[in-house]
């Protein structure tokens, strides 16, 4: 990563999910954000996905429209924010 950048990422490996998962009405949720309230579950997962393949269809294949190839040539500071992935499937 570039000097000056930074990120945040949280990743857990175990056994005890108890204090990044809750269960509510049979879905797992997200315990570590209150305000993203969708379910954090395999079956969310397959519907990311589905969601995934439903949008490559629209967009013909392409991971993103408008004119961004053009945009990223000019200016020094270029960069690009991943409004969320999902699973991270591209």
């Amino acid at each position: 990563m570039p000097s000056g950048s930074s990120a945040s990422e949280i990743s857990y490996v175990g056994e005890d999910d108890s204090d990044f998962f809750r269960n509510l009405h049979g879905r797992t949720i997200n315990n570590m954000n209150s305000i993203y309230l969708l379910p954090a579950d395999e079956d969310e997962t397959k519907r990311f996905g589905l969601h995934q393949r439903m949008m490559q269809f629209v967009f013909e294949g392409k991971n993103y429209v408008g004119p961004v190839r053009e945009t990223l040539q000019f200016g020094q500071h270029r960069r690009i924010l991943d409004l969320g992935t999902g699973s991270g499937l591209w």
